[in-house]
């Protein structure tokens, strides 16, 4: 089951910070706790695919997509990235974002759960 959770809103970035502020899709509903992860519901192969727009004067962050805590995919700055693997009910799917220095602002971020 297809499973989508988006930002609503804006946070700012200093530090290692997880991306918070996240609902649950209408359209592709998920399990979304405590506004910033988000709980599998179902096991077996996906690609998840996640995006995030990052406002920033200065250095660029790094944003990792992790899987219980593990980084599957990363890149520097806005944009987003792909993970195709194998997941269990109950995993959680969570944003981060490293090392920005100056003024940053994360918003208009995704994570999207597909089923292949």
């Amino acid at each position: 089951m297809r499973q989508r959770m988006a930002m609503a809103g804006s946070q700012s970035i200093t530090g290692t910070v997880q991306i918070t502020g996240f609902v649950s899709d209408p359209t592709y509903s998920a399990v979304v706790s405590a506004g910033n992860t988000l709980v599998v519901q179902g096991s077996g192969a996906v690609t998840v695919d996640w995006s995030i727009t990052a406002a920033v004067l200065g250095t660029q962050p790094t944003v990792s997509l992790r899987l219980n805590g593990s980084i599957v995919s990363s890149r520097s700055g806005s944009g987003g990235g792909s993970w195709t693997g194998q997941v269990n009910d109950g995993d959680q799917i969570t944003l981060w974002a490293a090392g920005a220095q100056g003024i940053a602002t994360a918003s208009a971020a995704h994570i999207d759960v597909m089923p292949v």
